[in-house]
């Protein structure tokens, strides 16, 4: 394909995914012109392979959708207020519900974050107190997974988030 058609289905089948088709266009030239060109009876079992290949991200893709969708159905009778924050989906969501099951059986956050895993250890002798200290990573490890996720996902998609996330990086050394 000349470059004017090459941006064109580049556009077209990644549904404009990419910010500058054009030079994923030129990279894509450049990229074909210096591949190793495969004989004649390869080239029927590699775009078969190819296409195989696909086809199953395909499904996997419409699979991951359903699942979404299963899962967003089976959140709506819960009673939460979770999904009203700005960067959490009903994913991450159903995982915390699932995992922490009754909230009133934490006495506080911090009872909650040590179930989680979420408590940095102490090292200290007398007068001598580390800085540096590690995550524990005891305690439900699915639980830590999500509320990671889901941190990171706040910090990428809500702005208050975001810019808090940026002023504590600052902050630190």
């Amino acid at each position: 394909m000349n470059h004017p058609e090459l941006t064109a289905f580049i556009i077209e089948k990644s549904k404009n995914h990419f910010a500058l088709p054009a030079d994923v266009a030129k990279e894509l030239q450049q990229a074909a012109s210096k591949s190793y060109r495969l004989p004649d009876p390869l080239k029927e079992s590699v775009n078969f392979i190819i296409a195989s290949s696909l086809n199953t991200i395909e499904m996997l893709e419409s699979q991951i959708k359903k699942t979404d969708r299963a899962i967003e159905c089976a959140l709506k009778p819960i009673k939460h207020t979770l999904q009203s924050i700005n960067g959490l989906g009903p994913v991450l969501v159903a995982g915390i519900i699932a995992e922490i099951g009754n909230i009133s059986r934490f006495y506080d956050h911090a009872a909650l974050a040590k179930f989680a895993g979420l408590w940095w250890k102490q090292h200290q002798s007398g007068n001598f107190e580390a800085e540096e200290t590690r995550l524990a990573k005891s305690g439900n490890k699915y639980l830590r997974y999500y509320l990671v996720e889901a941190a990171n996902s706040l910090r990428i998609h809500n702005l208050v988030f975001n810019a808090y996330y940026a002023k504590k990086y600052a902050e630190v050394t």
